[in-house]
């Protein structure tokens, strides 16, 4: 079991960490795919709804580390959040670049036709790969930013979840 110290009174167990944010990424990208499935993957509206996946999946993974040590501190719990939410986005950067280059062929086509027609101009001008690399890096940094945000809140509702189970 991989432990860190966070203090000298409390371990940080990274190995239960990583794998849920592991766990959150697999959700996150199933999400995706559901989503590109159901022709809503490029409405705007849709960030909502992987942003509240994201946000359950933190609050879940505090709850859950919260069960499974029980004297968590706010710190170990934001740290938590904070990891899982960037688990998600790199899982997610590498799930975007092997899927949009090998899987999804026409992919920037349609990002291109349903963005902004003030953006779709350049974007038409830059080469594949760097618009690939653009919007995994995007959705990598929306994830992380976003999951750390989220987890500033997280660990207050978890406690307040345990409080009340």
């Amino acid at each position: 079991m991989i432990k860190t110290k966070l203090n000298k009174n409390h371990q940080f167990n990274l190995k239960i960490v990583l794998l849920m944010g592991i766990i959150s990424g697999m959700v996150q990208i199933l999400a995706g795919i559901i989503m590109y499935i159901c022709d809503i993957y490029f409405e705007r509206w849709s960030l909502v709804i992987s942003l509240f996946i994201l946000g359950l999946c933190i609050l879940i993974a505090t709850i859950v580390y919260l069960k499974i040590l029980p004297k968590s501190t706010y710190r170990s719990l934001l740290l938590t959040g904070i990891l899982v939410g960037v688990c998600t986005g790199l899982l997610y950067l590498v799930y975007n670049i092997i899927s949009i280059s090998f899987f999804y062929p026409d992919f920037i086509s349609q990002a291109i036709a349903a963005s902004d027609p003030a953006d779709s101009g350049k974007m038409e001008s830059l080469n594949q790969n760097t618009l690939v690399a653009s919007i995994a890096l995007s959705g990598f940094l929306l994830l992380s930013i976003s999951g750390l945000i989220i987890s500033l809140i997280a660990p207050l509702i978890s406690r307040l979840y345990k409080r009340s189970s």
